[in-house]
């Protein structure tokens, strides 16, 4: 039986359709935090020459001028693909302006990286950097068409320390009790992303109540189908937790499309309080989140047994991108990294 399934493409791979003048390389910087010490860095780097290695033949990986950080270099073509389908611009770009306003049909989750014409822009929630990769800043009018870029598999891969859990998405009832609302906490939520737009989700996890945080046992996270926030909760009792060390197996399966699939099933100590815990949040939301990511939430609709498949959404998974998660989420590799990565920025050439 299915638990859910993925309306997205975790770890997406697709063919660039358009590539800057000269592949210019693009930086990520990728920083743990105070206590990472150089031995500590020289394993995450060595995992990363690990992960990195098949999709970027032009890899530069060390450590920057702050201790805690490392620094990585590929071509712009290795880090970023195409988002299907081709977008068009809802409003006029002009000529000579270095940011804009920015805005299109259909709308995309997340990109960084966008091409109208032969200009290239860097993206924002609201607005966009021009004449990125050394291209020119000219004028675009309303319905040009719009290619954009994403780099989901590339930061997947050096942000994913592989912390699974499966919660229920936090109810009004709950809240009620601890004498808030959903309008209430998403506000705080808001505000706190206002200020740490780069932070880990876990950072204000661990923020104290009278701080700005959350209620305590509920967390964000993001949904990687639609980019925006869901708030989920962690049960009271400890037999309705849920997360890696209770996964026996993982392995390759199909949904009901005949896309790649992954298959997983939990411990057999642990299938009865699944199935109980499922049965007792009926009509509610159930989450599989993989660190800061929600990949499924689907309303449970009967008691489900100790097993499930995560699917691709829409289109499906490649083959390459299950091996992937089946490898990530296999028992004896629950932590790929040796530290959880707590922050990523990324930085073009002008």
């Amino acid at each position: 039986m299915k638990l859910a399934a993925l309306a997205l493409l975790l770890l997406a791979s697709c063919s660039v359709s358009a590539a800057p003048p000269g592949n210019p390389k693009v930086r990520y910087t990728v920083d743990f935090g105070p206590g990472a010490d150089a031995a500590a860095l020289q394993k995450v780097i060595d995992a990363y020459k690990e992960r990195l290695g098949s999709i970027a033949g032009e890899l530069s990986i060390g450590t920057k001028s702050r201790a805690t950080t490392i620094s990585v270099e590929l071509p712009v073509s290795a880090a970023f693909k195409e988002a299907k389908p081709v977008r068009e611009l809802k409003q006029e770009l002009r000529a000579g302006e270095p940011r804009s306003s920015f805005s299109m049909d259909p709308l995309l989750p997340r990109g960084e990286l966008a091409h109208v014409d032969d200009e290239w822009l860097r993206l924002y929630p609201s607005g966009c950097e021009r004449g990125l990769l050394g291209s020119t800043i000219v004028a675009h009018p309303a319905g040009a068409k719009v290619l954009v870029f994403e780099d989901d598999r590339l930061r997947t891969l050096l942000g994913l320390f592989g912390e699974l859990e499966i919660l229920e998405q936090a109810t009004i009832k709950f809240l009620a009790e601890h004498n808030t609302t959903l309008d209430r906490e998403t506000e705080r939520f808001e505000a706190w992303r206002k200020e740490h737009p780069a932070a880990r989700l876990k950072n204000f996890d661990a923020l104290a109540r009278e701080k700005g945080g959350p209620v305590p046992g509920t967390l964000w996270r993001r949904l990687r189908s639609t980019g925006g926030h869901a708030l989920l909760m962690r049960s009271a009792e400890p037999r309705f937790r849920f997360d890696n060390r209770d996964i026996e197996s993982t392995g390759y399966s199909q949904d009901y499309r005949a896309y790649p699939a992954v298959s997983f099933e939990l411990n057999k100590e642990r299938t009865k309080d699944f199935g109980d815990w499922t049965e007792s949040i009926l009509g509610h939301g159930l989450a599989i989140v993989l660190d800061d990511d929600i990949l499924t939430l689907a309303i449970v609709k009967s008691k489900l047994p100790g097993s499930g498949i995560i699917e691709g959404g829409a289109g499906g998974f490649s083959k390459d991108e299950v091996k992937e998660l089946v490898e990530l989420l296999r028992p004896d590799r629950r932590s790929p990294l040796p530290m959880q990565p707590l922050s990523l920025e990324v930085e073009f050439p002008r």
